[in-house]
């Protein structure tokens, strides 16, 4: 789960810095534990038509198909993408570094 996070920690950074925009269309979808995974379709700045699945392992967000979604891509690797929603940084993860914390620094009150 810890590499999950920092993964995806990695690609917003990036995608904060490099990413592309776009518009996509949801087609497809399925639920997976406790998210919805999102198909999506879009287009590159260069017209290089890309369908995939949204790499953000948090999201709860969900959507029909057909709708219309805005996506951010990465433009040297275009299947990694996030809908633009995903860019922020939630609660979850906050909590997850705190008990992080909190953990290390208990363990190292023990040893």
């Amino acid at each position: 789960m810890l590499v999950g996070v920092v993964r995806h920690l990695r690609l917003v950074y990036r995608l904060r810095r490099v990413g592309v925009a776009a518009l996509g269309r949801v087609v497809g979808q399925r639920r997976d534990r406790h998210r919805h995974v999102l198909t999506v379709r879009f287009s590159t700045l260069y017209g290089q038509p890309v369908e995939g699945e949204s790499a953000d392992p948090q999201t709860s967000f969900e959507c029909f198909e057909g709708d219309e979604v805005a996506v951010v891509y990465d433009p040297d690797q275009p299947t990694r993408f996030l809908l633009s929603h995903e860019l922020t940084v939630g609660p979850s993860y906050l909590m997850g570094g705190i008990g992080l914390v909190i953990w290390l620094a208990l363990l190292l009150k023990v040893t």
